[in-house]
């Protein structure tokens, strides 16, 4: 699971234009490259840009710039050599020839406010703590007979993270992600990705709309999706289970059983904040 620490803003200026800005997940690599995160001298060509010419990455709380090139990197008017590195501040920057690099540790926004509590449980057990689905969405990952989850910003730049794990032999086939107050579920195409079901139903779309307390079935993997800072009722059927208003009188909304005796399960995030 990762969090804002595992992310920095990137803005890179050429001649006082901007010429990119993004959300990476540390570490980043910048040069002329095409595996870098950030591609700067690569158009037209400059052969003085290295092809790996620096790597920011995460140096405990903070942030160190590590240099990879032949020429050099300039911080703060003094030239960085190949192998050494220096640490950085939480909003910092550093150039290479022409391009000034712009660095600033990623932050939460308290106004975007939480769609979801993602509880994900797996073969019946709850698989670390509950992802926060609003800023961030969360990342599925199929590698080997296994699959992962990550939590990204909104924001981030979606293809290099896939591609950085797609190096690993994992590939991204679904994200759950909160937009404009409402969840979304989008997927590859069915012949790319496993079996998925919603409340106990396949789907066939690359889109849908969820909504809370829906329930995702991936294989042996249960992604239980609580609004937050409410409590749900989870059906004591067996062959339901799936998730209901707190209505201790009331009825499965899916199955009709009777929710006397169904598990309560407790939200605690609230859809203000996300720290």
């Amino acid at each position: 699971m990762s969090d804002m620490d595992d992310f920095v803003d990137v803005t890179v200026s050429r001649g006082g234009r901007q010429v990119s800005a993004g959300c990476y997940k540390l570490p980043v690599s910048v040069g002329r490259g095409e595996h870098n995160a950030i591609r700067i001298g690569h158009d037209p060509q400059d052969k003085t840009v290295s092809r790996t010419h620096a790597i920011i990455q995460r140096d405990g709380t903070g942030l160190r710039l590590i240099d990879k090139s032949a020429n050099g990197t300039i911080y703060r008017g003094a030239r960085i050599k190949q192998g050494n590195s220096i640490g950085l501040g939480t909003t910092d920057h550093f150039e290479i020839f022409e391009f000034s690099v712009t660095v600033s540790k990623a932050k939460h926004d308290p106004s975007i406010p939480v769609i979801f509590e993602a509880h994900v449980l797996v073969d019946g057990y709850m698989k670390g703590k509950p992802f926060l689905i609003g800023e961030m969405m969360l990342l599925c990952f199929r590698r080997g007979k296994g699959y992962r989850f990550e939590q990204v910003p909104v924001r981030a730049d979606f293809e290099t993270i896939c591609s950085n794990h797609r190096i690993d032999d994992e590939h991204a086939f679904a994200a759950i992600v909160g937009h404009r107050g409402a969840g979304h579920l989008f997927t590859q195409t069915a012949q790319n990705r496993p079996v998925i079901l919603v409340n106990k139903q396949p789907i066939g779309e690359t889109s849908i709309i969820l909504h809370p307390r829906d329930v995702i079935e991936i294989q042996n993997i249960r992604i239980e999706l609580y609004p937050p800072g409410e409590n749900s009722l989870k059906c004591s059927n067996p062959s339901c289970q799936l998730l209901n208003p707190y209505v201790l009188t009331g009825n499965c909304r899916f199955c009709s059983f009777g929710l006397v005796g169904a598990v309560t399960r407790v939200a605690a995030a609230t859809r203000k904040v996300q720290s």
